[in-house]
């Protein structure tokens, strides 16, 4: 996770693998070397920009990849940036 800073950016961060990691946290890749750690590391990072509302840039997400993640039961779910097309 990269967090950036300074001047109107200080909640902007830049991270999250693939949409099924909000609402299924505890899964993790067969190649995972640390899958406890993997786990633990994505409900810290997840809730940190959950509690921050950080706007979130999200590579494998629906377009346009920008949003927050909320807090949902013992998970989270992704809010998508409105967009005007």
């Amino acid at each position: 996770m990269v967090k950036a800073t300074g001047g109107d950016t200080s909640n902007k961060y830049r991270w999250c693998h693939h949409p099924v990691h909000l609402e299924q946290p505890d899964w993790y890749a067969a190649v995972d070397f640390n899958p406890q750690q993997t786990v633990a590391t994505r409900c810290r990072l997840l809730n940190k920009a959950a509690i921050e509302k950080a706007l979130v840039l999200a590579f494998h997400f629906p377009f346009p990849g920008l949003g927050c993640i909320v807090q949902k039961r013992e998970a989270w779910q992704w809010q998508p940036i409105e967009t005007v097309h």
